[in-house]
């Protein structure tokens, strides 16, 4: 196994970063099916848009995810999260996601929290 995954925190509908994704790959660089971008990590854990991936090592505070586009949409892991069913009321006050992130990018979803950032 590479180096150990990191978890972050990411915005579920990741509404500003996918808005400067979607400019990155649909305004300048058309032809992308999938790459990754160079996030940004706050205090809290919480990933922010700062550049595509120019094949730079991310600095301190930064991370790579991997993205998808699919129908012409930004994907980032799944875009789902399943439950048992009658446990839909558990995560109603969802309004994140908590990914673990392997150092290629990669993501695996984990979790939801509410907007404290509590585990749902």
């Amino acid at each position: 196994m590479s180096a150990p995954m990191r978890s972050v925190i990411a915005i579920v509908a990741c509404v500003t970063a996918l808005a400067l994704v979607n400019y990155s790959i649909f305004g300048i660089e058309r032809k992308l099916a999938s790459g990754r971008i160079v996030a940004g990590l706050d205090a809290d854990g919480i990933a922010s848009y700062r550049r595509l991936d120019d094949g730079t090592p991310p600095a301190g505070g930064e991370v790579l995810l991997h993205y998808r586009v699919r129908e012409g949409q930004i994907k980032f892991a799944g875009n789902s999260f399943f439950f048992q069913k009658g446990t839909a009321g558990r995560y109603m006050d969802a309004r994140y996601a908590e990914f673990r992130v392997a150092p290629d990018g990669d993501l695996l979803l984990t979790g939801l929290r509410d907007r404290y950032f509590t585990p749902l």
